[in-house]
């Protein structure tokens, strides 16, 4: 086996974990309730841009060297594309961030560490997760406010 059919298939797992992700972002948006809006994150546009740069060097390679690794090249710049168009989906019951869903009653803290990043730290099954999200300086405070008159809701008694 030779250098170019081990790289081929470091490429393609690459591009199936990249589909996956994919996927769980479409899948953990179903898990939305109520009337979602949506806050830019922050660094997605350059990943678009080299994410296309990918595309534009695989349409390059396929005119001049007509290879298997052009189509592979085009593949995972299109994926990336797509995952460059994320952003924060927020609802009545949670929000989605990079393929997870987190309840807004399962979150223990929330603060913003930076003006670059927003930490929310909430509870699963095993143990604690954090999530730290790329927002702005005024989408984490506007996230952080969201987040508290979320929390604050009275839950509602079954009767």
């Amino acid at each position: 086996m030779g250098f170019n059919e081990i790289a081929l298939m470091i490429f393609c797992v690459i591009f199936i974990f990249i589909v996956k992700k994919i996927f769980s972002m479409f899948k953990s948006r179903k898990n939305l309730l109520g009337k979602i809006s949506t806050i830019e994150l922050r660094g997605r546009k350059m990943l678009l841009i080299l994410s296309l740069a990918l595309v534009g060097f695989g349409i390059a390679y396929a005119y001049n060297i007509k290879d298997i690794f052009s189509i592979v090249y085009i593949l995972i710049g299109v994926a990336y594309a797509i995952i460059s168009t994320d952003k924060l989906y927020i609802a009545e019951n949670g929000f989605c961030f990079d393929g997870k869903f987190v309840e807004y009653k399962k979150i223990k803290k929330w603060t913003q560490i930076n003006n670059k990043f927003f930490e929310v730290v909430a509870s699963s099954d095993l143990k604690d997760v954090t999530y730290t999200i790329p927002l702005d300086d005024t989408s984490s405070k506007e996230f952080a406010i969201i987040i508290k008159q979320n929390r604050a809701k009275p839950k509602k008694v079954k009767k």
